[in-house]
């Protein structure tokens, strides 16, 4: 994946902190993260950690990395870290399946509608 910051910076975006919504974040990577295929920017290296620590308080909806299926994860969601970002996970099976080749999803599969 390509780095998103000079891209958005050249849209002339403003992004709010996503623990923090009244503050604006600073867009580079020190002040993003990952969850998923989904990136969520801070405003400060407190608030990404506060994120870091407790990531479903502030997710909202993710992409099953798997299935490419919307949903809000939760407590019981399957969940499989890997190089460091967190990933939620449909069920059990696909987390499995993204265990045994996560290389195969890490990267989203995007496709043209028609």
């Amino acid at each position: 994946m390509q780095d998103p910051d000079p891209y958005l910076e050249s849209l002339d975006l403003s992004v709010r902190c996503a623990v923090n919504p009244r503050m604006p974040a600073r867009m580079d990577a020190g002040h993003r993260t990952r969850v998923n295929h989904e990136i969520f920017y801070f405003a400060t290296e407190r608030e990404r950690e506060k994120f870091a620590t407790k990531p479903l308080e502030y997710v909202g909806v993710v992409t099953d990395p798997v299935t490419m299926q919307r949903f809000e994860p939760n407590s019981l969601s399957p969940r499989r870290d890997h190089d460091g970002i967190p990933f939620y996970f449909l069920s059990e099976g696909n987390r499995d399946l993204f265990t045994a080749t996560p290389d195969s999803f890490v990267v989203p599969k995007l496709r043209m509608k028609s």
